[in-house]
């Protein structure tokens, strides 16, 4: 064969065989998704009905197993979620659970030892709270003090109720993150001192760097 024919058939061949390698990638990823999804099916029609049986027959030694590893109150674990979800309320979280813990211990064992040891929980929780918990997790990775945070949580549901609140904290820390880059600015600024110079925005100035740094 002529040696432009050769070259066309080289063409065509590799232009085949790549095309063929391609179908046999398509049809292998084919394969595996089919696979996968199969799998998913057979999970979700064989393993969820064996799990929801065994739960429904085994909830309530799970829950007393549970309960038993846990002193204190019965339905400790509910009131526990319950003052975990209100505490994003500062006042109404504590005072609902306060009452609610020293009601079910008056109720359930009617002693005072019991209600002291509530008492005492409550206070031993909030002292963490106030002095390690909150300042440590939350005032240092906002850098905002706890009286703002409290004060944002305040203001915040006042303003726009229970959204107020979830958006409070988020909120003043954009707002603290602006407030310190505009006092480090008028700081640096001749307006404060006339020996530094007014320009803080030139390309290569620490304005940028300055901002990311009070973040």
């Amino acid at each position: 064969m002529p040696a432009e024919d050769v070259a066309k058939v080289r063409d065509l061949l590799g232009a085949k065989l790549a095309e063929a390698v391609t179908w046999l990638a398509g049809l292998l990823q084919g394969m595996i998704t089919s696979s996968l999804a199969i799998l998913n099916i057979v999970s979700l029609v064989v393993v969820t009905p064996i799990v929801t049986f065994f739960l429904l027959r085994d909830w309530e030694k799970m829950i007393a197993q549970i309960d038993s590893y846990l002193p204190g109150l019965a339905s400790g674990i509910a009131l526990g979620l319950l003052i975990g979800v209100l505490a994003i309320i500062p006042i109404l979280g504590v005072t609902t659970g306060f009452i609610l813990a020293i009601g079910l211990a008056a109720s359930q064992s009617g002693t005072s030892t019991a209600i002291l040891t509530v008492c005492g929980i409550f206070a031993v929780g909030q002292l963490a709270e106030a002095n390690i918990l909150t300042p440590k997790l939350l005032g240092d990775r906002i850098h905002l003090h706890p009286v703002w945070v409290i004060f944002a949580l305040f203001a915040g549901g006042a303003l726009f109720g229970f959204v107020g609140v979830l958006v409070a904290v988020p909120a003043a820390a954009v707002i603290g993150v602006l407030a310190r880059f505009a006092l480090l600015s008028y700081r640096r600024s001749s307006l404060y001192d006339a020996r530094e110079p007014e320009s803080l925005t030139e390309p290569g100035s620490a304005t940028g760097t300055n901002l990311m740094r009070v973040g």
